[in-house]
């Protein structure tokens, strides 16, 4: 499906399935960003990784195209206290950009590009399965007593595939996608508080 970069159906037809998306304001995945990977190359190349290794390609991809735009001394003094990392790009952001640091209309426009909803979203998707990187969600890690059993880790087959050969990550998107931009950031700074 075109409009949205999905390659089977949610739903009984390819109608249903537009519909379905609308309803989600699911993003297109074939849609390029800034590095002119397609943004469904990024979520497969990131689901794909084990445990931290899709949140850490995709926090470098971020951080790459941050650092070819604006230097990565600069990059680290802005981005590292996450004070802009993973922002919108809004008006706001756009006048603290060209006001207060001066930023050339050509950064200006590397930067929205940057900051799209699109790639929060895929951002948002990667934590929540880094998340569940030990074992299935909704089962319990705790032993009788209420504490975390280390041994079912061992067994988990968490530890053999990445969560999204088990899960469909296409599922995260178009929740992701139905969320508020606000939603989708709470997402990404929790993941970031206890990563």
């Amino acid at each position: 499906m075109n409009d949205y970069g999905v390659k089977e159906k949610f739903g009984d037809t390819w109608r249903e399935t537009a519909k379905n998306m609308s309803k989600v304001n699911m993003i297109n995945l074939n849609d390029k960003w800034v590095n002119g990977q397609t943004y469904g190359q990024i979520l497969r190349n990131a689901s794909e990784m084990k445990g931290d290794e899709g949140w850490e390609y995709m926090r470098k991809m971020y951080m790459d195209a941050v650092d070819e735009v604006i230097g990565e001394e600069l990059r680290i003094q802005l981005y590292d206290e996450d004070e802009y990392a993973y922002t919108l790009y809004n008006d706001v952001l756009h006048e603290i950009f060209e006001v207060e640091m001066e930023f050339s209309e050509r950064q200006l426009e590397k930067l929205s590009m940057i900051h799209t909803r699109e790639i929060n979203i895929i951002h948002a998707t990667i934590a929540s399965a880094t998340r569940w990187d030990k074992i299935l969600p909704g089962i319990s890690p705790n032993d009788p007593k209420g504490h975390i059993d280390e041994e079912l880790f061992k067994v988990s087959i968490m530890n053999i595939f990445p969560t999204f050969y088990i899960i469909d990550p296409i599922f995260y998107v178009m929740q992701f996608s139905a969320y508020s931009d606000a939603n989708i950031l709470i997402t990404i700074h929790d993941f970031l508080e206890g990563y």
